[in-house]
């Protein structure tokens, strides 16, 4: 798909491939076999979003304000996977 207009935006690469892997994969991990996995990106006038969705058991309301933490993982994520 074509966007109905372009945004300019720096990026480091690297840094920006690393994000996306590091997103597919959980998706990937935590998601039931079989299952699609969709990434897709929105604009506005301020920002870009990116944003991939899955079908995977999803994120408990307690974990949430934790997620962004370093090697923080939540009750989900310590299952046997």
């Amino acid at each position: 798909m074509v966007p109905s207009r372009v945004i300019a935006a720096s990026f480091d690469p690297r840094l920006l491939g690393r994000l996306f892997r590091h997103l597919l994969k959980n998706a990937a991990r935590y998601s039931p076999p079989g299952n699609r996995i969709t990434r897709s990106d929105r604009t506005d006038p301020e920002r870009l979003e990116f944003e991939v969705k899955d079908n995977g058991p999803g994120i408990d309301k307690a974990d949430l304000p934790l997620i962004f933490e370093k090697f923080y993982r939540g009750k989900k994520g310590r299952q046997d996977r």
